[in-house]
């Protein structure tokens, strides 16, 4: 089954791209081509990096609300499913919005571009300085 499904989805369309790996340091240019990101994550992942690079390129993402997802992305620069019985249609109607509505699309990956300047050496030094002080 594995192994059915992409082979399906390769002859169904020719507008999905199969890249297999990409080393870390060049998903920048995977993202700046994209249209859209999907990440249809099912993982608690406490810090996904994927939704900070989608948002530093301006890319716009549809992703699960699960785990740290939520608290890097805002309203305005991703669109945020349940993880449930219907995340599947969920997901496929939002891909559907997104392509049909190109300003939205290009608001979010503004708006993205904003969100992603929290999220640098800088800012997360100065955060971990604040505790710290909080603490002590």
């Amino acid at each position: 089954m594995k192994k059915k499904y992409p082979k399906s989805l390769k002859k169904s369309s020719k507008q999905i791209v199969f890249t297999g790996f990409v080393h870390q340091t060049k998903l920048y240019k995977y993202y700046n081509i994209a249209d859209i990101a999907i990440m249809p994550s099912l993982f608690q992942d406490p810090a996904p990096l994927v939704g900070i690079e989608c948002q530093a390129t301006g890319t716009p993402l549809i992703a699960t609300r699960v785990g740290g997802i939520p608290e890097y992305v805002t309203k305005e620069t991703a669109i945020l499913i349940n993880k449930d019985q219907d995340m599947i249609k969920n997901l496929a109607d939002k891909i559907d919005f997104l392509l049909n509505n190109p300003e939205i699309m290009k608001n979010m990956g503004e708006k993205a571009k904003q969100n992603a300047k929290k999220y640098n050496t800088e800012m997360y030094y100065k955060h971990f300085c604040r505790l710290v002080d909080e603490i002590l």
